[in-house]
């Protein structure tokens, strides 16, 4: 515990560089391709059959924990994120992109594979190059009421003793206009080939939504025998940061605006779970 507590108050770079003398780099570090998993004996690499692209903070990991124990999924540990494309900003992506990617997901014949890395709806270059490698995947997206998602992405931040200055501050801010986010993801992907849910309606009916997830991916509906659906996203367990009224006030301000955007798209979300910035 007091190794963990000394690692996390270090500064990013150091701790980058500790993942590395230990060989324990992840995902999502710069430069850190990673190698991909075998693909064994009766088993064959392909696109992926879905990928969640979003958001941070919104239950992802909990509900990719809970697809990956259909009996027709393929789940690897390298599979919930990827972060395959968090380079090619700067990066030429090229046929052997493609193929890189797609060999991440080998699976047996039959079942399906996919990733979920939360960070590829705020990436503008992410979408499209995705699309490119993976055309036929089902895009899954899980939001989150924006203002409690911001409280969570800055207390995640502050957790890892990361300076929260005004940068990172707008980037978590940015996060939840979830409006534009969406529509950039539609200029890549017809919205038949996405779904869209919010983190508050998997509590209210978890059942109901991983069936609305199962049919979607074209898999007959099978809840999870080791673990009741009713439990709920537990969020996170670091205190609630809390924000001074008047920025409060303008932030909520600025996404109930988002909220109205995002209502527009038809996509049949239920803003009375968010009630601090329903439309």
């Amino acid at each position: 515990m007091a190794a963990r507590l000394l690692y996390r108050s270090l500064s990013p770079q150091l701790q980058l560089g500790i993942r590395r003398a230990l060989g324990r780099t992840k995902p999502w570090d710069p430069g850190e391709p990673g190698t991909p998993p075998q693909c064994g004996p009766g088993m064959h690499a392909a696109p992926p059959d879905f990928v969640g692209v979003g958001v941070q903070k919104a239950g992802t990991s909990r509900w990719y924990s809970l697809l990956a124990r259909h009996p027709d999924i393929h789940n690897a540990p390298a599979h919930k994120e990827r972060h395959f494309f968090k380079d090619f900003w700067r990066e030429p992506f090229t046929d052997a992109s493609v193929r890189d990617y797609a060999s991440w997901f080998p699976r047996p014949e039959g079942r399906l594979c996919g990733e979920w890395t939360p960070v590829y709806i705020i990436q503008p270059w992410a979408p499209p190059l995705l699309k490119r490698a993976a055309p036929d995947t089902r895009i899954l997206v899980l939001l989150r009421d924006p203002v409690e998602r911001l409280r969570s992405g800055l207390a995640h931040l502050a957790a890892r003793s990361w300076i929260v200055d005004h940068r990172r501050a707008m980037e978590q801010f940015s996060i939840g206009l979830y409006a534009p986010q969406l529509e950039r993801l539609f200029e890549s992907f017809p919205r038949e080939q996405v779904l869209v849910q919010t983190m508050e309606r998997c509590n209210v009916d978890a059942p109901g939504e991983l069936r609305r997830t199962h049919l979607f991916l074209g898999l007959e509906p099978h809840p999870p025998p080791t673990e009741p659906l009713e439990r709920r996203f537990h969020g996170s367990r670091q205190p609630k940061i809390e924000l001074p009224p008047a920025m409060l006030d303008a932030i909520t301000d600025a996404y109930r605006q988002d909220a109205r955007h995002l209502d527009s798209l038809g996509l049949d979300l239920d803003f009375d779970l968010w009630p601090t910035v329903r439309p």
